[in-house]
């Protein structure tokens, strides 16, 4: 898991090592689709390709459930409404 930073103007930073990791190069436009626990960040999906069977690949590569990306999220959820608003 990597922690990006929103600077100001809204510009949303990713660390060197993630894009490189990712393929992306500099200046390029990612879509944002904003979700019940956060933002989904993806880049242009090649044709016959959908998100969902990207996403699916990139679980399986990783070994990660649906399930532990969820718990993942609402962990950092309360611990980012713990740090930020005390609750």
């Amino acid at each position: 898991m990597t922690t990006l930073i929103v600077r100001e103007g809204g510009k949303l930073i990713i660390p060197p090592s993630l894009r490189r990791s990712l393929g992306l190069p500099g200046r390029k436009r990612l879509l944002a689709f904003p979700t019940a626990g956060g933002l989904l960040l993806a880049g242009s999906v090649p044709k016959g390709e959908s998100l969902s069977a990207r996403a699916q690949k990139a679980m399986k590569k990783s070994r990660t459930t649906l399930g532990e990306l969820l718990r993942e999220a609402r962990s950092q959820r309360t611990r980012y409404n713990r740090e930020t608003y005390g609750r």
